[in-house]
């Protein structure tokens, strides 16, 4: 019964969206289609995974209806969609920035500063377990010697490193720009891995490129064939990408389980055997924490939050600057130190089966005011998805472009986490909008005629 609630459910989704806004990849294409496909994956229990309530798949279910409720509120076809392309209909304006020297000396500045945490990273593994390559990133000691250290690479370096990337794969998928800027940002986002051994930059990268290439499709509809001809480029170039992504997200994945440098059979067989593995349970495992969150009751040892864990990264960043300014007198007990009473121990999800930390959005949501907010939270993140959404419409350029990129992976990314529980996420999206206020101020300058008096 379930699998049809929901296989119905998301086709209708899909179907309503399109009609709904006139594009086939709208944002709730994306989410819909993530949170379905994961949701009936697991209803499957693969690789001997618990079983998980009845209740919490239907609150699931209640929290993906409820914010495509409230994005159809606010988005619709009669919506106007201005198209802002160049004057020769050959590029998506906005990505003047990329080609700077400011630009490219940024790349490399943050080069700089990841091949240094990178090396100390190293010399502190020679002397560790290969379960403390996660722990130390976000323990201040060991890797980060200060405060100052830690908040410059989670809170500077994290979102610029990840904007960059973003902004750069948006040029190549829309204007087929690519370049030594793109091969710099790549190599970063290589040593951001690097350091702690992640893999999720990886992944963020591969869902970049596939939304990239859904709002290319929508755009195109909309402009000149010119401007389709200069987009292209060679297919192979994007299978070079998708391989070397791939590879060193699987080269992580190896280190995790002891295979420091892995020959080419081994990687193939890390790949087959464990990253595979890795991949269902790292998408399917917080259902299985949410249901552990809910049947444990733990929202009632810890307290609802009302509010305050849907604005938990910024809470996270008042707190910060009270802690700068005062000390300990004004600082107080946040959200984010709540859900990491219960969130960073592991919790047995299947036979022989640990997991931690991620417990979807609806943990973030329910643990603000149970399921009421639950329905009401997600109808707000809707209705603040289908805004941006309706603004990238009405005013396309390659950072609004950019921006929804980011921001429709946020929608995918609640189906294992709530996101914006994180600093540097709110960062990065005030970073996004920052350049487009400066580029429509500049856009806006070049544009005026002065008038003649006669």
């Amino acid at each position: 019964m379930l699998y049809i609630l929901f296989i119905c459910t998301i086709c209708f989704i899909i179907i309503f969206g399109v009609i709904r806004t006139g594009n086939i990849f709208n944002p709730l294409t994306y989410f819909s289609l993530f949170w379905g496909i994961w949701t009936i994956v697991s209803l499957g229990n693969p690789f001997m995974l618990y079983d998980v309530s009845t209740k919490t798949y239907m609150i699931i279910w209640l929290n993906v209806v409820a914010t495509s409720i409230g994005f159809f509120v606010v988005n619709h076809k009669k919506n106007k969609n201005h198209i802002n392309v160049g004057v020769d209909k050959q590029r998506l304006l906005g990505g003047d920035l990329l080609n700077t020297r400011f630009f490219l000396f940024l790349q490399f500045f943050l080069s700089f500063i990841l091949i240094y945490f990178a090396i100390k990273y190293n010399n502190l593994l020679f002397s560790m377990t290969t379960a403390d390559m996660r722990r130390i990133v976000y323990e201040q000691g060991l890797l980060f010697g200060s405060s100052f250290s830690s908040l410059l690479y989670f809170w500077i370096i994290t979102p610029l490193v990840k904007v960059s990337i973003l902004a750069l794969i948006s040029d190549l998928v829309v204007n087929g720009k690519k370049g030594i800027n793109l091969g710099l940002a790549l190599f970063n986002s290589v040593l951001f891995a690097f350091i702690g051994n992640g893999r999720f930059i990886y992944f963020e990268i591969i869902i970049f490129t596939l939304i990239s290439f859904g709002f290319k499709y929508d755009l195109f509809k909309k402009v000149s064939t010119n401007f389709k001809k200069r987009s292209n480029i060679s297919k192979s170039l994007y299978v070079i990408f998708f391989v070397f992504v791939v590879y060193f997200m699987n080269l992580s994945s190896a280190k995790r389980i002891g295979i420091r440098s892995p020959s080419l059979s081994e990687s193939v067989d890390v790949f087959v055997n464990y990253s595979l593995k890795q991949l269902v349970i790292y998408f399917t495992g917080p259902f299985r924490s949410l249901d552990f969150f809910l049947s444990s009751q733990i929202y009632k040892l810890t307290g609802y939050t009302y509010g305050r864990s849907f604005f938990s990264g910024i809470e996270e960043m008042i707190n910060t600057f009270l802690i700068f300014l005062s000390g300990n007198s004004f600082s107080f007990h946040t959200a984010n130190e709540k859900t990491a009473s219960f969130t960073v121990n592991p919790i047995l999800i299947g036979d022989n089966t640990t997991f931690n930390a991620f417990y979807t959005s609806i943990m973030n949501f329910y643990l603000d005011g149970g399921l009421p907010l639950v329905l009401s939270l997600s109808l707000l993140f809707g209705v603040s998805c289908a805004i941006f959404y309706r603004y990238y419409l009405n005013n396309s350029n390659l950072i609004t472009f950019s921006l929804n990129v980011y921001l429709v992976y946020q929608m995918v990314a609640t189906a294992f986490r709530w996101n914006y529980s994180a600093p540097h996420t709110w960062l990065a999206i005030g970073l996004i909008l920052v350049v487009n206020k400066i580029h429509n101020d500049k856009t806006s300058k070049s544009s005026k005629v002065p008038q003649i008096n006669s």
